[in-house]
C-alpha cells in the first residue's frame, strides 16, 4: 500500500510501515493459485503431499494469518469507497508496529491483512491473531460521518512443510468459518487440501433426495429501555416478526450441520439455485400447514425469479382454503432489485398476488435508489447496523418506511450495544445472534403484525397499491 495520505477522507493516517519480510519469504499479492507460492520459503520445492499428514495442528510450523476487515464492503456503501479505502490504510498503519520480528505481511485484498511467519507454534499464531484483533479495535477511527469502530475476523493456517501448498486456501476457509461466527472471531486450522468438491458433491445428492435441513432464526421485537432485552424480559416468550429459514447440510453423527456458506455457494455456481429455493420453498409450506400461528421467511436467488416450477408451487400453496402463503415472506437481495429491477417488480407481484409478504434483505443506503425501493413497496426492508454509522445512513429508509407502512429490520445485531443503537433509531424489531442464534427449533407463534396482501386491499383499495 502506498503511505500518501487521502485527501478529502477525513481519516487520520501516519505514514504506513513498510513490509519486514521473514527469512526465506518473499513478498505476495494474492493468497490464491500461483501468486501465492511467491509467498513461501525461497527454497521450498513443492514436495509430494502425505496422506495423513496436516490433518491435526501440529506442534509447530509455517504459520499464516488472514485478517479481514468486518463488514468493509458495507463500510464502503454506508461511507463511500474512498472513505473505507482510508480506513483501510489507517487500520494497516494501526497492525503492522504489532508484528514481531521475521514475519512477512501485506495487502491480501479489500479490507484484508496477510501475515506469515515461519516456525511458530499454532498456541502462538492463533495469540498474535487475537492481539491483532485487539488492537484494531482499541479505539474508533474518525470519518467523516462520526466515529467508525472497526472489527476484524481473522482467519489462521498452520502448515507442515508437506502441506504448504495448502496455506493459503485454509487460511480462507478458516477466516469464513471465524465470520461465521460472528464479527470479531479468529478461528484456525491445519493446513489441507480443499474439500469443496467433496462438499459439493455430497450436497448435490441431499438436495436430489430432499435430505438437507433446514435451522430457524425468528426476528425478535427490540423491546424498549424501560423492557430491555434479555431473560428479565422473557425473550423466549415474545413472538417473532417471522422466522427466517436457513438451510443446511447434515454432518456425520453427532457433529452439528454445515452451515450454508460451507456448500450453498458451491451449489449456486453449479446451477443449482432453483432446485435449492424449490425446496426451501416447498419445506417452508410444509410447516406452515403443521403450525397455523407460524409465519416463515425464506431466501430467493436471482435465478428463481422467472422459475416457473417455484411459481407453480407457490400459486397451488396460495389456493389452498386456509392458504400457508398469508404467513410466507419472501426475501429478495437488495442487489437483485439494483440489478434488474424489472424482473424483480413482476416477482414482487406474482408473489403478493399468492398472499405472501415481500421483504428486502441486505439493504445498504446508496446502493439502491430510494425511487426504486418504493415503487417494489415491500412490507420489510431488512439493514445491516454499523456503530456510529447507521443512524444519518439509514434515517431516509426510516422516513420511508414509516410513510409507506413498512417495517424496518435491525440485522447483524452481535452485542447489546447494536440493539441498543437500533432501538434509538426506531427499530422496532431485529435479527442476531445477541437476540437468538439459528436453531433447528421453530417458535410456536409469530405476531399479527405484517399484514397480508389481502389485508391491504382492504385498507388501500387494491392489492398493488
Amino acid at each position: 500500500m502506498s503511505a500518501e495520505p487521502r485527501a478529502g477522507t477525513g481519516c487520520e493516517e501516519r505514514a504506513a510501515p513498510s513490509f519486514v519480510p521473514a527469512p526465506g519469504v518473499r513478498a505476495g499479492t494474492s493468497l490464491g493459485g500461483a501468486a501465492f507460492r511467491s509467498a513461501l520459503p525461497a527454497d521450498w520445492s513443492d514436495p509430494l503431499d502425505t496422506p495423513g499428514e496436516g490433518e491435526a495442528l501440529a506442534p509447530s510450523g509455517h504459520g499464516l494469518i488472514l485478517l479481514a476487515i468486518d463488514d468493509f464492503a458495507a463500510i464502503g456503501g454506508f461511507l463511500g469507497e474512498d472513505v473505507a479505502v482510508a480506513l483501510a490504510y489507517a487500520a494497516e498503519e494501526r497492525l503492522w508496529p504489532a508484528l514481531p520480528e521475521g514475519a512477512g505481511s501485506w495487502p491480501a485484498g479489500r479490507g484484508e491483512f496477510a501475515i506469515v511467519l515461519p516456525d511458530i507454534t499454532p498456541e502462538g499464531l492463533l495469540a498474535l491473531a487475537r492481539q491483532l484483533q485487539a488492537r484494531l479495535a482499541q479505539t474508533p477511527l474518525l470519518a467523516p460521518s462520526g466515529e467508525v469502530q472497526l472489527t476484524a475476523s481473522a482467519g489462521c493456517a498452520l502448515a507442515v512443510p508437506s502441506r504448504l501448498r495448502h496455506l493459503g486456501e485454509s487460511a480462507n476457509r478458516a477466516l469464513a468459518a471465524a465470520r461465521r461466527r460472528g464479527r470479531g472471531r479468529a478461528e484456525i486450522v491445519p493446513a489441507a487440501a480443499d474439500r469443496r468438491e467433496d462438499i459439493l458433491r455430497t450436497a448435490q445428492r441431499l438436495l436430489a433426495a430432499s435430505a438437507l435441513a433446514l435451522d430457524f432464526q425468528p426476528i425478535l421485537p427490540l423491546g424498549s429501555p424501560a423492557r430491555p432485552i434479555g431473560a428479565d424480559a422473557g425473550l423466549e416468550r415474545r413472538p417473532p416478526l417471522y422466522t427466517e429459514c436457513l438451510i443446511r447440510m447434515p454432518a456425520a453423527p453427532g457433529t452439528p450441520p454445515l452451515p450454508a456458506a460451507a456448500f450453498l455457494p458451491g451449489l449456486l455456481a453449479a446451477g443449482e439455485a432453483r432446485a435449492v429455493d424449490r425446496y426451501v420453498l416447498e419445506r417452508a409450506l410444509d410447516h406452515l400447514q403443521e403450525s397455523p400461528r407460524l409465519r416463515l421467511g425464506i431466501n430467493v436467488a436471482a435465478e428463481t425469479l422467472n422459475d416457473a416450477d417455484w411459481h407453480s408451487l407457490l400459486a397451488a400453496a396460495a389456493r389452498a382454503p386456509s392458504p400457508p402463503t398469508e404467513r410466507l415472506v419472501v426475501e429478495i437481495a437488495a442487489a437483485t432489485l439494483a440489478e434488474d429491477p424489472v424482473t424483480t417488480g413482476v416477482f414482487a407481484e406474482r408473489v403478493r398476488r399468492s398472499g405472501a409478504a415481500l421483504a428486502i434483505d441486505n439493504y445498504v443506503p446508496g446502493a439502491l435508489d430510494q425511487p426504486l425501493l418504493e415503487s417494489l413497496r415491500p412490507d420489510v426492508v431488512k439493514a445491516a447496523i454499523r456503530r456510529g454509522a447507521s443512524t444519518p445512513l439509514l434515517k431516509p429508509l426510516l422516513t420511508l418506511a414509516a410513510r409507506r407502512d413498512m417495517t424496518v429490520v435491525a440485522t447483524r445485531l452481535e452485542t447489546s450495544e447494536a440493539i441498543d443503537e437500533a432501538r434509538a433509531m426506531g427499530m422496532s424489531f431485529g435479527q442476531g445472534i445477541a437476540l437468538a442464534a439459528p436453531a433447528q427449533a421453530l417458535p410456536d407463534a409469530s405476531t399479527p403484525a405484517i399484514r397480508s396482501v389481502r389485508e391491504r386491499a382492504l385498507r388501500y383499495g387494491s392489492a398493488s397499491r
